[in-house]
């Protein structure tokens, strides 16, 4: 809570990027909220990951660990078939409680 608001963070990452390398944890993720003051946060796989479904797994794992801190989103390419993204979304949905979806095409290929 911030002067009578709650922060609600709607773009956060956690996992490793491969474009850039960058690394941060859902403990990095939580330690940065509380020092600021946010409340809550959803959660995205970087844009450019080695493998769509550990990161999703990663953010699940945070999101079961800490539902009253983390939202999780799922993002994937958009167009691998058809089947296979509906797989992963329904997936994230029914095994984590995702309430998101980032779609992003320039960049997650």
């Amino acid at each position: 809570m911030k002067d009578g608001f709650q922060l609600f963070d709607a773009h956060t990452h956690i996992g490793k990027a491969r474009h850039s390398g960058r690394q941060y944890t859902a403990a990095e993720l939580l330690r940065d909220m509380d020092r600021f003051g946010v409340e809550h946060a959803l959660v995205i796989p970087y844009p450019v990951v080695e493998d769509y479904r550990q990161a999703h797994d990663e953010i699940g794992q945070a999101v079961r660990e800490h539902p009253d801190r983390f939202t999780g989103a799922s993002c994937l390419y958009p167009f691998i078939p058809e089947d296979a993204f509906r797989a992963e979304v329904k997936r994230c949905v029914q095994e984590f409680g995702f309430r998101a979806l980032k779609l992003q095409p320039n960049s997650n290929r």
